[in-house]
């Protein structure tokens, strides 16, 4: 919903006191938000360009997006109750609050100025961090997460993985280098763009989807069994393929310069 003012918003506030979801988008004229309701579960504040602070967050608050706010400086402490966590385009933050225990997903998205994540909760499912040119690390990962998503991190390597992990994604990540054991249960795995990346780690049995991209690597782990779905784009180095498995349904290799044509010819039309 669109306010013209700070006025506006209040007023909106009053008149509906048991308010559980607020989306305030598109408004330049708002400033800052009024005290909130603790009836609200939901608040979402987005292309607010002139907002310098939130209030203090309802106690009921479980999900908070924060988008496109540039001139916003810090978060407020965080409620107990929250679970979702969504921040984008939001330069002027230099660091995130502690995490409740509770909240499981966590996306940050080009905040450029923050060096660091605090510790993560123990409910962790989703992590996700893209463009966020000032972090060099992740913390430890909890043993509840089952997605990490990493692009354009100037990290040099990542934790160690957990064995709950089942969707791993490494992309544009310019300085990142051997990657770690990968985990027993991994069933989708995307390696995109990482030049120092020289070698990858032996694949899980559990691996049903793989991408492999923009590598120098020159061979590629033994596939397992259980893949259906394997692309291979833009490793000029790579000169041959490992057997390719029997459960493939989907296979893509494009801009490798060194493999054979005729090798996957063989194979699709056995």
């Amino acid at each position: 919903m669109r306010f013209i003012s700070n006025a506006v918003l209040s007023c909106y506030l009053s008149s509906n006191p048991g308010l559980t979801e607020l989306e305030i988008e598109d408004s330049p004229g708002v400033t800052e938000l009024p005290e909130l309701p603790d009836s609200i579960t939901e608040l979402s504040v987005k292309n607010c360009p002139n907002v310098r602070r939130l209030p203090v967050l309802p106690r009921s608050l479980k999900k908070l997006t924060v988008a496109d706010c540039p001139l916003l400086k810090m978060l407020r402490r965080l409620p107990r109750s929250l679970e979702h966590l969504f921040l984008s385009n939001c330069i002027g933050i230099k660091r995130l609050p502690n995490l409740p225990s509770g909240v499981s997903f966590l996306w940050i998205i080009n905040c450029p100025g923050i060096d660091h994540l605090p510790r993560l909760s123990r409910s962790l499912k989703t992590l996700w961090v893209r463009d966020c040119g000032g972090l060099t690390s992740l913390p430890s990962l909890p043993s509840s997460l089952r997605a990490l998503r990493v692009s354009g991190i100037a990290m040099l390597s990542l934790p160690i993985l957990p064995h709950s992990l089942r969707c791993l994604a490494i992309l544009n990540c310019l300085q990142i280098g051997a990657l770690p054991l990968l985990p027993e249960g991994l069933t989708n795995l995307e390696v995109v763009d990482c030049p120092e990346v020289k070698a990858l780690p032996e694949f899980p049995r559990s691996l049903s989807e793989l991408q492999v991209e923009g590598l120098p690597i020159e061979a590629l782990p033994a596939l397992p069994e259980s893949l259906y779905a394997f692309g291979l784009i833009r490793c000029p180095l790579i000169a041959s393929l490992p057997t390719l498995p029997g459960s493939l349904e989907d296979i893509l290799v494009q801009d490798c310069a060194a493999l054979q044509k005729s090798h996957i010819t063989v194979w699709l039309f056995r």
